[in-house]
């Protein structure tokens, strides 16, 4: 977690009901709350658009009864149980294809290292871990280039800053470009030329905590009012200063002239992983208690967890060489080869010693 934003909220949930009582949409928030157009923006992208939020869309109160506000204002909804009411009838159905931020499945790679792990687990060559940093460093020096600072705090201190992908490289690397939404797809074959997700464009420079807080969903970026800003999507990110503050885009000119600003990532890439985001958080169709504490689940940590300590031990080594470029390397191992996956094809339970 970057260190502005508060490691622990009180932590609260709305949910979202219908007449019959079933619960639609979970929201996790803080006792500060969300505002109600944001959680009619969760329902419309939880529904695949089924939902569209207008001011005769209200939240009532389940409990009380009361109207609290309608789907389109700036009112602050509180954590409770809601019943979300209209003139017409509500279509509350699921989004029948989630958006995955990571690829659906992942290309096994083999390891001459005899380090143990459970059969059929992929492993990465030292070949592909020199591949991946060169271009890891490569795509971190163009956007250094334009950017030249964090596009959220300002920090200028390259020791500190990271090229983030918005679109994971992964779907490069496991030749699946073709499988994303149409319009993410066609603007990387397209208009990001030769590099492709490795582009600049489909980049942004942050702290290193940004970085991983953003390939964890905690904070995407939206458009509003015409402006990109950031969007606190976790209840830690929400509740901080930088929810809905608009990005710092590049300032200056390329030496033709052109404006750095006009090279910044496309908002169609931001919207994809801020939908894959939402799903991540949010919860459609979910129960009232959503905590999982069973003894399968409890195994399933312990058994990623020994994997790696595993995968820790074989890179551990080129530490002192290649520095932050490794640790990003180890995340990245960890977040697209080796995360459990949910639904969604999103990394969840990885331990936040690894990423």
């Amino acid at each position: 977690m970057h260190p502005d934003i508060a490691p622990r909220v009180r932590g609260k949930s709305i949910y979202i009901q219908n007449d019959n009582g079933s619960t639609y949409l979970l929201v996790h928030t803080t006792i500060s709350g969300r505002r109600a157009d944001e959680v009619g923006m969760f329902l419309e992208i939880i529904s695949g658009g089924a939902i569209r939020p207008t001011s005769d869309h209200v939240l009532i109160k389940k409990r009380t009864g009361e109207v609290v506000a309608t789907l389109t204002s700036d009112t602050v909804v509180h954590g409770g149980v809601y019943i979300l009411k209209a003139n017409t009838p509500i279509n509350f159905t699921y989004a029948s294809e989630p958006p995955r931020l990571f690829p659906p499945s992942r290309t096994t790679i083999r390891v001459s290292s005899p380090a143990p792990s459970r059969p059929g687990s992929p492993r990465i060559t030292s070949e592909s871990r020199q591949d991946c940093l060169e271009r890891d460093m490569r795509f971190r020096e163009s956007i250094v280039q334009r950017d030249r600072f964090c596009i959220v705090t300002g920090t200028t201190s390259l020791h500190r800053l990271r090229g983030c992908h918005i679109i994971p490289c992964s779907w490069k690397e496991n030749q699946l470009v073709g499988a994303l939404p149409g319009a993410v797809r066609d603007h990387i074959q397209e208009e990001l030329g030769p590099a492709g997700v490795d582009d600049a464009r489909n980049g942004f420079l942050a702290t290193r905590e940004l970085h991983d807080d953003f390939d964890r969903g905690e904070w995407g970026v939206v458009c509003l009012e015409g402006r990109l800003c950031f969007f606190g999507i976790s209840a830690e990110y929400n509740a901080s200063a930088y929810h809905r503050r608009p990005l710092r885009l590049p300032e200056g000119s390329f030496p033709d002239g052109e404006p750095l600003a006009t090279q910044f990532p496309d908002p169609i890439l931001w919207w994809h992983h801020f939908q894959c985001a939402v799903f991540r958080h949010m919860r459609g169709g979910g129960e009232i208690d959503e905590h999982d504490t069973s003894d399968e689940f409890n195994r399933s940590m312990a058994e990623l967890t020994a994997e790696l300590e595993t995968i820790d031990a074989e890179l551990g080594h080129l530490e002192g060489v290649f520095g932050d470029s490794l640790r990003k390397l180890r995340s990245d191992v960890v977040k697209e080869y080796y995360g459990r996956v949910d639904t969604y094809g999103i990394p969840a339970n990885v331990p936040d010693a690894y990423l």
